[in-house]
């Protein structure tokens, strides 16, 4: 099983048959899945870069 971390710290497991299951239409989904798949994180990042 695969986790993903959620904005409220807290982790969810996600298994392979709903990996599978997941939109893969676009090259940015693929990339996702695929990601998830080799056991890898998926980070989300907000902010600003200074010029």
């Amino acid at each position: 099983m695969l986790s993903l971390s959620w904005p409220d710290g807290g982790w969810k497991r996600l298994s392979e048959d709903l990996l599978r299951q997941l939109p893969q239409d676009t090259s940015l989904r693929r990339a996702y899945v695929t990601h998830l798949q080799s056991g890898r994180h998926w980070h989300a990042r907000t902010g600003w870069i200074a010029y």
